[in-house]
């Protein structure tokens, strides 16, 4: 007769940690079911006899399982009980405080706790945690933790957390430099995760607010890094971040990433129109007059939406403003023209403080202007998908 092992804690929440190496590989139906396994397994958890905790490895298991997202009230019954060892309470107490919501407290807690002397897979969820807890005030220790984190638990979902907390660490830490290293390292070791749209806005916002792409070299950068992406996910960011380009006024990344999209994937943006509306946006931005007609043309045959018809009729008006000023001859507003006199005998007209003031041609045209790039600005938010 074979025995087995009695169930243990420890085994409940390592179901937990075998779903999450699926989700990092982008299985959507272990996505879909996170919340019901991290559920269960803590009913599970509070079923056992209370003998069980008296065990280091299940103790470990339930502070892993509440870093993870659990239900924090078992481990705060057990903590309260005295099960823990002294040395055990400020993870313990970090983990409770953490799940409970008290973020700094679990950070002065949890910075207590030598990580490094923990089972390598906790280990990965304190650095993690305390890499989360530190990432929006201290970035440059939040990116040391996130590296010690990802490297602690390779292939997981913390790997891939821990890559996420890096990029934003990153772009908060303004790091042009250290993001063009990271970046595609995280989408070439997890293309198919599904939490990548948690950080794309940043991303595209970061990259183009502080102009990366107008080195040399640079969109061919993000479009390798991003290859790895699914189809449809690659499609989205193209998407935003050519959005991002058009709002900063980079005329020629806008329309570089354009035609990468157009290019690269072709079949698949049949019948989608923003690729071509924004390579419009960037032609009026770029006062590229000749081209621009043929690419409204192109845009209106692809039957787009009604934002992004408006966006290319914008777009058109303002290169239109820009690149054929009003004859200023035929602006009613200026004075009839007079016979040539010398200036020296000239008369001098007197101010007349009952005249209408005149106004000047080249004021009409930047206020025009300035409405038309207001109104671009309403219609790329209109785009969003």
């Amino acid at each position: 007769m074979q025995l087995r092992a009695p169930p243990q804690p420890s085994f409940a929440v390592r179901r937990i940690a075998r779903l999450r190496e699926f989700i990092a590989r982008g299985d959507a139906e272990a996505l879909s079911q996170q919340a019901d396994v991290v559920r269960d397994v803590g009913v599970e958890l509070a079923g056992f006899d209370q003998s069980v905790w008296k065990d280091a490895l299940n103790r470990m298991a339930l502070v892993k399982y509440v870093l993870g997202g659990g239900d924090p009230q078992l481990l705060r019954r057990i903590a309260e009980d005295g099960l823990f060892l002294p040395d055990e309470e400020p993870l313990a107490h970090g983990a409770l405080a953490f799940g409970e919501g008290y973020r700094a407290a679990a950070s002065d807690l949890l910075g207590k706790v030598n990580y490094r002397t923990l089972p390598p897979s906790l280990a990965g969820h304190v650095a993690l945690v305390r890499a989360v807890l530190m990432a929006e005030h201290d970035p440059p220790e939040a990116i040391r933790l996130a590296n010690e984190a990802r490297l602690l638990s390779p292939g997981t979902l913390v790997h891939e957390t821990a890559f996420r907390v890096l990029v934003e660490s990153v772009i908060r830490h303004g790091d042009q430099h250290l993001l063009r290293r990271v970046l595609p390292r995280y989408l070439w070791r997890f293309p198919n995760t599904p939490y990548f749209r948690v950080i794309a806005t940043l991303l595209a916002d970061f990259i183009a607010t502080e102009s990366m792409l107008a080195e040399s070299g640079a969109v061919d950068w993000i479009c390798k890094s991003i290859a790895p992406l699914p189809v449809p996910v690659r499609l989205a960011f193209l998407h935003q971040l050519a959005e991002a380009e058009v709002r900063a006024g980079h005329a020629t990344s806008a329309a570089a990433l354009s035609d990468f999209a157009l290019g690269d994937m072709g079949a698949v943006l049949e019948g989608t129109a923003w690729p071509d509306a924004f390579r419009v946006a960037a032609m009026a931005l770029d006062i590229d007059a000749k081209g621009l007609a043929a690419a409204v043309e192109k845009v209106r045959k692809a039957n787009p939406s009604e934002p992004l018809v408006e966006l290319v009729a914008a777009a058109g008006t303002l290169a239109a403003y820009i690149s054929a000023p009003p004859d200023a001859q035929a602006d009613e507003s200026l004075p009839a023209p007079t016979t040539s006199v010398p200036t020296a005998h000239a008369p001098q007209p007197q101010e007349d403080t009952m005249a209408t003031p005149k106004t000047d041609p080249a004021e009409v045209l930047m206020a025009a202007m300035r409405t038309r790039v207001a109104e671009l600005d309403v219609l790329l938010r209109k785009t969003t998908p």
